[in-house]
Formats: C-alpha cells, structure tokens, sequence
C-alpha cells in the first residue's frame, strides 16, 4: 500500500481552527476533519482528532475516541504518542511517531494516531 496520508490543511478563523485530513486507501480519497477553539484546546489535539476522524471514514468503522496526544523526549529525540479510546472495554490503542522526520509536529501526530490504530486495522500501515 502507498502511503495513506495525502495531505492536510488547516484552517483558522479567529479562535477556531479546523484542520482536514486527506488520506487515500485502495485508490480512493477521503476526507476526516475537525474543528475546535484554539483557546480551549490545542492545535495538536484538533490535528489528531481529524486524523482519527478520516481513518475512520476511509476504513468505514469507528475505532474510538482520542483519549489524548503527548509530546516526549527519551534521549536526545522526539516523539508524539497517541491514545485511542476505544468502544470497546478493551485496552486502549497507542500509537507513536518520532518527530524528527517531520517539519511541523502535526505530521507526526497523524503518523501516531495511525500508528495506534492499526493496533486493530492494518489499512495504515505503510507509513
């Protein structure tokens, strides 16, 4: 499979920001979005939970909630990890993604959230 990710883009209007999540599997374009205030929440939170939202209309299945996104250090890298809570009362799903790679640390999210979910489906996995 090619790398899922096509793009993404934000779009900020005053406080609010909404962020889409362009991802492309077996040949077909979808579309994840979301939008916050960037008050209450951060950026990062609103890139992840748009990624969430286009793997789950590209995989045509609900995987859960964003449980959360951290930013960490373990040596001299970063990294983002992501947390899906899921439906389910199973364990949640997390992914993570070294930041390195990545000129702005939304990218990493979005590898990180499908990381975590392809812990139950493996249409993300050719990052």
């Amino acid at each position: 499979m090619r790398h899922p990710l096509l793009m993404f883009e934000e779009l900020p209007e005053w406080d609010d920001l909404e962020v889409r999540v362009v991802v492309e599997v077996e040949d077909r374009e979808t579309v994840g979005s979301a939008r916050g205030n960037v008050v209450a929440e951060s950026r990062l939170d609103i890139v992840a939970r748009a990624a969430l939202d286009a793997a789950e209309r590209a995989a045509g299945k609900r995987f859960g909630e964003l449980g959360g996104i951290a930013l960490g250090e373990a040596g001299d890298q970063r990294f983002v990890v992501a947390v899906i809570i899921t439906d389910s009362c199973g364990d949640p799903l997390v992914g993570a993604a070294p930041l390195r790679y990545f000129e702005d640390d939304a990218q990493g999210v979005i590898r990180a959230v499908f990381d975590a979910i392809n812990r139950k489906s493996g249409d993300f996995a050719d990052l």
